[in-house]
């Protein structure tokens, strides 16, 4: 099962900072990333890309294509996959081996996306951990630039931000400049938090 849904709330057995990066508005097509490989996600834990590889073919052939939910309710919502692939080097919109979905939406999830309540894929499935010792270098801040707001409540802008983490690399707290007359406040690591109703995602 794969899913839209705001990941901001994302607590699924396979969490990862998951977003919607490009957007077909006529077709009302979605285009994210269901998982990078090596990319540490909220959990703490990573899969291979060998393994990212072998969810995506396993997905698309199992016939999963329109088992797509929202916000983990586990019903179909009307959804449903028109591309999947896993990205080659040189991919100008996504990272190297990731497997990528691009969905179709029906109109109520399409205005969701929108208005930016829904804003990245979520993967729900088993999962076999295997632990492994390794040393991660955690910043205790990182300042960047959030992605372009997509709500058509405002004109388009972006907001530079400053994130906290304790020493167990989590988020304690951060914020974004003033743009167009507002900031906003971070506490995840995924998205800021709403004002004039809209959030912006963002990567570290």
């Amino acid at each position: 099962m794969s899913r839209l849904e705001n990941v901001t709330k994302n607590k699924n057995p396979l969490p990862e900072r998951l977003q919607i990066i490009k957007a077909d508005t006529e077709h009302q097509i979605v285009y994210g990333v269901v998982y990078e490989p090596n990319d540490i996600d909220t959990d703490g834990e990573t899969i291979s890309k060998e393994h990212v590889a072998k969810m995506a073919w396993e997905f698309l052939s199992s016939g999963f294509y329109d088992k797509i939910d929202v916000q983990h309710s586990f019903k179909e919502s009307g959804s449903k996959v028109v591309e999947s692939f896993v990205t080659r080097k040189g991919d100008e919109d996504f990272p190297e081996d990731s497997w990528v979905l691009g969905v179709q939406t029906p109109d109520d999830v399409w205005a969701q996306v929108k208005s930016g309540d829904l804003n990245g894929f979520s993967l729900a499935g088993p999962a076999a951990k295997s632990p492994q010792r390794v040393i991660v270098e955690i910043s205790k801040q990182i300042v960047g630039v959030t992605e372009k707001s997509t709500v058509d409540i405002i004109p388009e802008h972006e907001h530079t931000f400053i994130v906290n983490y304790n020493q167990d690399g989590n988020v304690m707290s951060g914020k974004t400049d003033n743009c167009l007359g507002h900031s906003h406040a971070i506490f995840a690591e995924t998205a800021t938090q709403k004002e004039l109703d809209h959030n912006h995602r963002f990567k570290v």
